[in-house]
């Protein structure tokens, strides 16, 4: 299964989300799509992609919002069944 992840400033609960995502039997691939933040999220998710290897990280030049880059998300899956998670 593939989680799709839209975020955008949320550096404080997303360290702790991937954390428990990544650790999931039931994972994948995650997609994390990031909505152009200007906190740490950026950098915790190069972390997480850098850590594992079936963690993609899409970084926007703009925040295009919640609907939009979770169409962003659902372009790059590359397995059929996915789930949201809004962080």
């Amino acid at each position: 299964m593939c989680i799709i992840v839209i975020t955008h400033n949320n550096a404080s609960t997303l360290r702790k989300a991937l954390d428990s995502l990544v650790n999931s039997k039931l994972v994948d691939e995650i997609i994390i799509v990031d909505n152009n933040s200007v906190d740490d999220s950026q950098l915790i998710i190069r972390k997480f992609m850098a850590e594992y290897t079936f963690v993609k990280g899409l970084f926007l030049s703009r925040n295009v919002g919640f609907a939009a880059g979770v169409n962003i998300g659902f372009k790059a899956l590359r397995i059929r069944r996915a789930l949201l998670c809004s962080i």
